[in-house]
């Protein structure tokens, strides 16, 4: 099979665990490297010395390659997004995809099939306890589940200079930013059919609302209650489902869930897959583009249900 040839741009931090991920992938090519500091794509390129370090922004189309992966500033995602997919070159943007009300309109209002060039990284999706939390539910392990609970948090230290424009609409923040994670995780579940979502602001350094709580009811009767915490440290988020033979619970930065039946033995189950999140994203992401699949399903959830759910905040 040949691989699938994608440019980083933003060589920074995450642009190295992406490159990193990367090359476990015999799905995946790195062809060429782009940031706008230019020493920071040479240092990248001691891991993948067959990237082409590009100097100009403009040198990329020179190149011969079927997508990006986006590690940018959060201020660029968007209109990058669009420049690629207008190209017909596919698009893994890491989140947040967009900042404000305005620009999902902007999405909204995109041709289906441009849209569907634009894939919304998200990470935990692949996460190997949430991807063993589905098979234990395939097995009805709990039987009938009933209430699901997650909570998710950021290290604030990371993320905090990523809002501080007041373009940022007031219901922004911990819900543009964590909340297609959220409705991307409730898919596991089912459909959503309500919500009530409520956000509020305890830092006020950061001009946005860093924290959003609510709950979705699913089309099955499940009840799916949430938080988006910006001031939770991410090593506390947790996927909770409570069912009719017992409680599963998913601290998704460790290495096992925790079965706890009715008499309350708890019991500990490994993940079958041990796979690195990014890694499992990005090569799922390679063998969808290899096959010319769409991301409309994808990123349907970013333009649909998200602009409902902000301005129903209140």
């Amino acid at each position: 099979m040949k691989p699938c040839k994608l440019v980083l741009l933003g060589c920074g931090d995450f642009g190295t665990k992406r490159v990193k991920a990367a090359l476990q992938l015999e799905a995946v090519e790195i062809v060429g490297l782009y940031d706008i500091q230019t020493e920071a794509a040479k240092d990248l390129a001691k891991l993948c010395p067959n990237a082409q370090i590009l100097e100009r922004f403009e040198d990329i189309d020179l190149l011969d390659y079927d997508g990006v992966i986006l590690s940018t500033s959060n201020d660029s995602h968007l209109s990058l997004s669009l420049y690629f997919s207008e190209k017909n070159k596919y698009v893994l943007c890491e989140s947040p995809l967009v900042k404000t009300n305005e620009q999902l309109e902007i999405l909204r209002n995109l041709d289906h099939g441009q849209l569907g060039f634009i894939c919304p990284a998200n990470p935990i999706r692949y996460n190997p306890l949430i991807k063993e939390v589905e098979r234990v539910l395939m097995e009805n392990t709990i039987g009938k589940v009933y209430i699901v609970k997650v909570s998710l948090g950021h290290n604030i230290s990371e993320t905090k200079s990523c809002w501080q424009s007041n373009d940022s609409i007031a219901s922004g923040g911990a819900l543009l930013e964590i909340g297609p994670t959220i409705i991307g995780l409730s898919r596991i579940f089912g459909n959503i059919q309500k919500y009530e979502v409520k956000t509020k602001a305890f830092n006020p350094t950061l001009e946005v609302e860093d924290y959003a709580y609510g709950h979705f009811e699913l089309d099955n009767n499940i009840l799916l209650h949430f938080e988006a915490d910006w001031n939770k440290w991410n090593n506390h988020e947790t996927v909770i489902i409570e069912g009719e033979r017992g409680i599963l619970k998913a601290p998704l930065h460790s290495n096992k869930l925790l079965l706890t039946d009715k008499q309350g033995e708890v019991t500990t189950i490994f993940p079958q897959n041990d796979n690195d999140e990014l890694s499992s994203e990005l090569d799922n992401f390679a063998r969808r583009v290899l096959d010319k699949e769409s991301f409309f399903i994808d990123i349907s959830e970013q333009v649909y249900y998200l602009p409902a759910i902000l301005r129903k905040a209140p």
